[in-house]
């Protein structure tokens, strides 16, 4: 397991078991994805979820085109539509 995997799975346990909601849940979105800080996937695209307070930069691993870093607001910003996203990561405040 990747390791921004296993931080990103400690962080929804934690969420998830202390009850805390983020921007997603409280859309109506799925409560296990919903309570994942960072990348995940749905049935249809790609996600990444910021849990922090402040603006972030983040790395896009994009399949089939040059990588990207995008500066990405708390709560949920979309990456786009399976499969075009393989996967994205925190690198820094913007």
């Amino acid at each position: 397991m990747r390791a921004r995997s296993r931080v990103a799975l400690s962080l929804a346990v934690v969420a998830a078991t202390t009850g805390l909601a983020t921007p997603a849940a409280s859309a109506g979105g799925d409560v296990a994805v919903a309570a994942t800080c960072g990348f995940y996937k749905t049935v249809d695209a790609q996600y990444y979820n910021h849990c922090g307070p402040t603006n972030v930069r983040i790395h896009v691993d994009i399949v089939f085109a040059s990588d990207g870093v995008w500066c990405v607001a708390p709560g949920v910003t979309r990456l786009g539509p399976k499969p075009t996203v393989r996967d994205a990561w925190y690198v820094g405040l913007c």
